[in-house]
Order: C-alpha cells, then sequence, then structure tokens
C-alpha cells in the first residue's frame, strides 16, 4: 500500500504526519508477518488476497494511529483477516510441496 492511499484512508491532508505513517506501513507489514507468517510479497496473482492484506494494513495503522496510547484491546475483523491470510499462506506452502 502506497502512503497517499494510507493517508486517504485516514482522512489524512497534511504531510506532517507522514513520517509517522510511513513507520506504521512498515510496522505493519511486520505485525502481518509475525501473525499470520505471510510476507506481502508473498501474495502473488491474487488481487483478493491482496486487498485482504491492504485491509489488514489499515485496520492496524487506524488502531495505532487514532489510539495512540489507550490501551489494546482484540479486534475481531482483524482476527479474521489475519486467519485468511493464514490459510493463502497454508496453502501457498501446499503447492510448493
Amino acid at each position: 500500500m502506497e502512503l497517499d492511499e494510507l493517508k486517504e484512508w485516514l482522512r489524512v491532508d497534511e504531510e506532517d504526519e507522514d513520517k509517522t505513517l510511513s513507520s506504521l506501513l512498515l510496522v505493519s507489514k511486520s505485525i502481518i508477518k509475525l501473525g499470520t507468517g505471510l510476507a506481502q510479497e508473498d501474495i502473488v496473482d491474487d488481487e483478493a488476497t491482496a486487498e485482504l492484506y491492504k485491509l489488514a494494513q489499515k485496520i492496524i495503522i487506524t488502531n495505532f494511529y487514532e489510539d495512540r496510547g489507550a490501551p489494546g484491546k482484540e479486534n475481531v475483523g482483524l482476527t479474521s483477516l489475519y486467519m485468511q491470510l493464514e490459510v493463502y499462506k497454508m496453502s501457498l506452502k501446499s503447492v510448493m510441496l
């Protein structure tokens, strides 16, 4: 996902948050990979899964960006996205066998 798409999602117009948002983009990739085993680069020729991945990024980043300093709570929608991305990753492994 590009910074412009993220800023549109968050409704951020100014550039003074660009460094923070760029950092959150990187962090979201790490969180998804650690949570599911799926890296963004693993998604090839599957637009639906690529969109699921970006939605997971948006939810993670929104939580961090809007709830700065607030105690975390489980996001059921994000958990569902993680599970779907994990299934995609497992299907990649079975194809490689």
